[in-house]
């Protein structure tokens, strides 16, 4: 541990991060708003906590709300104990429930052979339960005009939010009839309901008296309500409230007359209107039927739970309730982690759900004096929407006695004005925590360096707005603003409420020639390079289904396609006569004697014989041979488009392979999908309202950045954009989807103004010293009104007809040519792994050494048609790894069973029927030659594919092992490959793999301590002859070579950075061949360490 480093750090803190740093033991509670240091607060607590404590770093957990954050504290606290920070557990909550898994299979109850159920999957569902609702059923609905019931959206929103609650069906329910119970009440005990409904009088103090006598009698009528209604069902915090409660708090809290002379009382009316019914003076019926419509609800829920149970399915959401099952279920468990993790630190408190609560309550349940520490900031509460609650951080106190609450007060980020602005919004949030209402008064640690007053600049419109504003960053980046900043990438922002404002700005930063970075979110439906691929595939389906009239309208659009290469005079020559052709354009086509429309022809007509029983995949493949080789050949003219292309495809492939109709067809399931029945997908995917999407990120160095204000959390810039600052953006009408949870349960999709205000709040507090706010149409957004300047700004004509030129039909992306700056996001953001390693450091003389060829390699990697090898080398790593953790270690499946599932695998796979013959001779092989004497392998004390992440001097590093042999004794780890076919000579690739694995395992804090012996190929097919298996090759890891790759991955990381792959400069010549690779590696270091 470097002491020092603790002690630098710790002089610098401010006496409230103290206090929490140096309360090391019981529950504690800090409050933290932006900028306050939370991250460094987390790193040195954990490291004071060691340094304090007879505790290992493995004895610690930290859970985030997301990978950045996870990694942003890893790296944090590497800096102040050095590599046992990667020893410290510091996970997502799902990447906690799946280590939880890989590590103790054996208490997961899960078969290893369920298949997550995909979005469409579930929509198609959902859909069918609804539509066997009779008329009288409360969630019964009618059918939009693409016969899908309208509230379906909704029903799966509130399906999501039950599964994120933390709450069973049983809970709910439960709960829901509470509520009933308490209506009833208050109906046939109480003359709330008759009061509720009065006409209010006239005047103000006739009002004023009305309201007032009216709040006091409805408070003691809550008051005397019966124990049975006011008990909470369930404790976890944040659930819900008894809706008496409920009631009572919000009649409490709401101002029921404003003084105002108008016909009613505002807030009283508000009351009225929501819960009652004027005309009969009982409880609102709508009010009342919401009850009825979560019932309904969760019974389409728990059919919904069964159908995946029934049929070998699963969710998403699983992952957590599965690891909250094994522990409820196992005492072992939960008292094994509870010995482990003596200290548990949460970061971004407010973002908690349900589920994720419950895992917490889990590893605390039975502790007088928990040693948690939550973080977080209610102001900062915006994830609701999926399914977050800020009353976990609310309760906290309630939920953990003794609870030591700090509130941090000092902000490091902003300057004061900045500050007090955020503050301005923050304080406007109706449903502030009593903390922040106390004691959060942000005050600055900078002095005033920028502004000290804000404007809001409104101009006539929109698009004249996006102009401005891209005028405006050019002036800025003109002047050096960028190029003179600290940290040139986080200079500029451009933030905003809807991903739409920001791809309606990016014709105009084209415009004024600006670099972005922002990731491209389309659809494959809406994907320009695509559309004659879509097009060819839905021709060749309809024609081998025989019809001619559905295939011909496809034609056109295929033979228009760019990438085919059709002139426009030779498309226009063959349209005319198809249009005079009686066959159509088929017939057309098909006696054409053009050279380029034959050859189209040729490859539209081979896999129509095929499309019937062919998998869908290999159709696919050929299908987009002649696309690939276009954008192939166009990568360094136009690298965006060869990158949407790439990615698209790859998620039309990946569409294909995950939309098997599993558990609906047993007898189909085991087979690939034909070309077909993925059209008929594809349609049923529009029909649903479900988009595959392409995510293509775009990035440049030094280039100013776009997100929106929910993917700016976190993050900090020098100046801050805010566009669309309008009152219609941030209240206007929500989705309009109608609320099936009651309003006392904590299940609400509907984003109110306190979402939009703590939104706001989050965008402002992003600005270290300048904040610039615009809109397009009048109306600045009520948060603001009184704080800032309304400046409306009237463009010159020049201006107005410079944007008049930008349309819509612009495409939202960089259209320069620079290959490298744009992949670099690409290859910039990856962890180095063995083979990343390899394929940068492996010299090949007729590759193209200026690094084109390595980029687009990696970037490009164009999909292409299944190898038979590498496909089974992949089915024949998951048997073995099934059989280790399923046989060996739960033993919830038997060898038999389990060697069906993967035969069974085997058939589903894309090789025509020979190929598929043969791998079940190989699996048999395997089952019967090598599992019986690989004991001394698949053991307890081995684990298969297991993946390992880490860091070396700031190198991210990964790497997933086939086997790792454990010596518990010696702390001893052998690295084991699991080969087919047989032994082969290893070159130099082979041994750098091996000296990778090491460092990789050495410096994972998960492997802290242990030391890797070496490698072993394990040989898991029996010689073909002779039916014997090969005996293992072991190889010790070379000390001197340690050094040497060490300084290749950092090699390999400065190039990825900085977008510099030329290696051109390197001459190999007077070398011999076997010279060469270590002559090369040995210059990219030297031309490292002299650079870098």
């Amino acid at each position: 541990m470097s002491n020092q480093a603790l002690i630098d750090a710790m002089s610098k803190v401010n006496p409230k991060q103290r206090e929490a740093i140096e309360t090391i033991d019981g529950p504690v509670l800090v409050v933290a708003g932006p900028g306050t240091g939370k991250t460094q607060l987390l790193s040195l607590r954990v490291a004071n906590i060691l340094a304090n404590r007879d505790i290992s770093a493995e004895n610690i957990l930290c859970l985030t709300f997301t990978e950045a954050g996870a990694e942003a504290m890893s790296k944090r606290l590497a800096r102040f104990i050095g590599k046992d920070a990667y020893q410290v557990r510091i996970n997502t909550f799902h990447a906690f429930a799946t280590y939880l898994r890989s590590r103790h299979i054996e208490y997961f109850d899960r078969s290893p052979f369920d298949t997550l159920i995909t979005s469409l999957q579930t929509k198609k569902l959902i859909s069918r339960f609804l539509m066997e609702l009779s008329v009288t059923d409360p969630l019964f609905n009618r059918q939009n005009d693409k016969g899908v019931p309208s509230n379906l959206g909704g029903v799966i929103g509130f399906i999501g939010k039950v599964r994120t609650s933390g709450l069973s069906t049983d809970e709910l329910r439960a709960i829901v009839g509470q509520s009933v119970d308490t209506i009833e009440f208050l109906e046939t005990h109480t003359d709330l309901a008759a009061r509720m409904t009065l006409s209010v009088p006239g005047g103000k103090d006739a009002k004023a008296e009305f309201c007032d006598e009216l709040k006091a009698k409805a408070a003691i009528i809550f008051e005397s309500l019966p124990p049975h209604l006011t008990e909470k069902i369930v404790a976890l915090p944040g659930s819900h409230e008894p809706l008496g409660d409920y009631l009572a708090r919000t009649f409490a809290e709401t101002e029921w007359y404003e003084g105002k002379n108008n016909a009613t009382a505002n807030g009283f009316g508000k009351l009225r209107d929501a819960y009652f019914d004027k005309k009969t003076g009982t409880f609102d019926h709508k009010f009342k039927k919401r009850y009825g419509k979560m019932l309904a609800a969760l019974d389409i829920f728990d059919r919904y739970r069964q159908h995946l149970k029934e049929n070998g399915l699963y969710d998403f959401n699983d992952m957590i309730f599965d690891a909250i099952a094994a522990i409820e279920n196992h005492e072992e468990l939960r008292q094994l982690l509870q010995n482990q993790y003596r200290y548990i630190l949460i970061d971004e408190f407010q973002d908690t759900n349900g589920s994720q609560m419950r895992i917490v309550d889990l590893l605390t349940q039975g502790l007088k004096c928990p040693n948690i520490m939550a973080v977080g900031d209610d102001d900062q509460a915006i994830m609701r929407f999926q399914g977050a609650s800020v009353a976990f951080l609310k309760q906290f106190e309630e939920t953990y006695a003794g609870t030591r609450r700090i509130v941090l007060q000092t902000n490091y980020r902003s300057t004061p004005a900045l500050v007090k602005l955020g503050q301005d919004v923050a304080v406007q949030i109706e449903g502030r925590s009593e903390a922040s209402k106390k004691d959060k008064d942000l005050v600055a640690f900078r002095p005033e360096t920028g502004p000290t007053s804000f404007d809001v600049c409104c101009y006539p419109s929109k698009e004249l707005q996006y102009y401005e504003i891209a005028k405006s960053i050019r002036k800025r980046i003109d002047a050096g603003f960028v190029r003179d900043a600290a940290n040139p990438a986080e200079a500029i922002a451009v933030l905003s409420w809807k991903h739409d404002s920001l791809r309606s700005l990016i014709p105009y930063l084209k415009m004024f020639d600006i670099d972005f970075n922002y990731a491209i979110v389309t659809t494959v439906a809406k994907t320009e390079s695509l559309q004659g691929l879509l097009a060819s595939l839905h021709y060749v389906s309809h024609l081998a289904n025989g019809d001619v009239k559905r295939s011909d309208p496809w034609l056109p659009q295929i033979l228009a396609a760019p990438e085919l290469g059709v002139s426009p005079g030779e498309y226009v020559h063959f349209a005319l006569a198809a249009k005079k052709d009686p066959g159509g354009w088929t017939a057309a086509l098909a006696k054409t004697d053009s050279t380029t429309l034959g050859a189209i022809s040729k490859r539209l007509s081979q896999p129509v014989k095929l499309a019937a029983c062919a998998s869908a995949h290999k159709t696919i493949v050929f299908l987009a041979k002649p696309f690939i080789e276009y954008y192939q050949s166009r990568i360094e003219q136009d690298p965006f488009a060869a990158l949407e292309f790439n990615y698209g495809v790859t998620a039309l492939l990946d569409f294909a392979t995950s939309e098997k109709a599993i558990g609906e067809n047993s007898d189909r399931a085991a087979f690939a999908l034909t070309l077909g029945e993925v059209m008929e997908l594809l349609s049923e995917a529009e029909r649903f309202d479900e988009n595959i999407n392409i995510r293509v990120p775009v990035s440049r160095p030094e280039a100013i950045t776009l997100k929106t204000a929910h993917n700016s959390k976190g993050l900090e810039y020098d100046l801050v954009y805010l566009l669309d600052a309008d009152e219609k953006t941030w209240h206007g009408a929500g989705g309009g989807r109608a609320e099936i949870a009651c309003p006392n349960i904590y299940l609400s999709e509907q984003r109110d103004d306190d979402d939009m205000r703590r939104l706001l709040f989050v965008a402002i507090t992003r600005a270290r010293t300048e904040l610039e706010m615009s809109l397009g149409r009048s109306g600045v957004v009520a948060e603001l009104l009184e704080h800032v300047e309304e400046k409306p700004v009237e463009p010159e004509l020049p201006d107005i007809q410079a944007q008049s030129m930008v349309t819509w039909q612009e495409r939202y992306y960089p259209d320069d040519h620079a290959l490298q700056a744009m992949v670099h996001s690409v290859l910039a953001e990856k962890r180095i792994s063995a083979s990343f390693l390899n394929a940068f450091v492996e010299f090949d003389a007729d590759d193209m050494r200026d690094g084109s060829g390595f980029v687009i390699r990696q970037a490009f990697d164009f999909p292409r048609s299944p190898v038979a090898h590498f496909a089974f080398g992949t089915l024949a790593h998951r048997y073995l790894e099934l059989y280790l953790n399923h046989v060996v270690k739960a033993g919830d499946v038997t060898p038999k069973d389990l060697l069906a599932k993967i035969h069974a695998e085997v058939d589903a796979l894309d090789f025509e029927q020979a190929e598929r013959d043969h791998m079940h001779e190989q699996l048999n092989l395997i089952a019967e030659v090598f599992v019986p004497e690989a004991e001394a392998y698949l053991n307890k004390d081995a684990i298969a594919e297991q993946w390992i992440r880490a860091e070396i001097e700031g190198v991210p590093l990964v790497g997933r092992s086939d086997l790792l042999k454990l010596d518990h004794e010696r702390k001893m780890i052998w690295v084991c490959d699991f080969k087919s076919g047989s032994p082969k000579n290893l070159g130099a690739a082979y041994l750098r793999q091996l000296v990778f694995y090491k460092i990789l395992i050495e410096q994972s804090g998960e492997w802290t301590g242990w030391t890797v012996s070496g490698g072993m190929d394990i040989f898991i097919e029996p010689d073909t002859s002779t039916k014997e298996l090969h005996p293992p090759k072991m190889f010790n890891v070379p000390a001197e070579d340690m050094e040497h790759v060490r300084k290749l991955i950092k090699t390999l990381y400065w190039r990825l950075q900085n977008a510099d792959f030329d290696t051109s400069a390197f001459d190999p010549a007077g070398l011999d061949k076997k010279e060469i690779q270590r002559a090369y590696e040995n210059w990219l270091i030297e031309d490292y360490e002299r650079r870098s």
